[in-house]
């Protein structure tokens, strides 16, 4: 779950140190190829970024980054 996740990275962060793993999460998001889409969708101004993150295990990159810059 997402929450998991989060749990994780606050585990790295005490292990490895917080900078570190902000340090490796951008690292992971510098390495993220977006994925074009078919056109159809492109042609009628469809991101499907909202349904990625509906249905994502993972919570973006983003998002955990800012947790563990915020000390959550």
């Amino acid at each position: 779950s997402r929450w998991r996740e989060y749990r994780a990275d606050a585990g790295g962060a005490e292990l490895a140190g917080r900078h570190k793993m902000i340090s490796a999460l951008r690292r992971l998001q510098q390495s993220k190829d977006p994925q074009p889409l078919p056109d159809e969708m492109a042609a009628l101004g469809i991101s499907g970024a909202g349904l990625k993150e509906l249905f994502a295990s993972h919570p973006p990159l983003d998002d955990r980054i800012a947790a563990l810059e915020q000390g959550r």
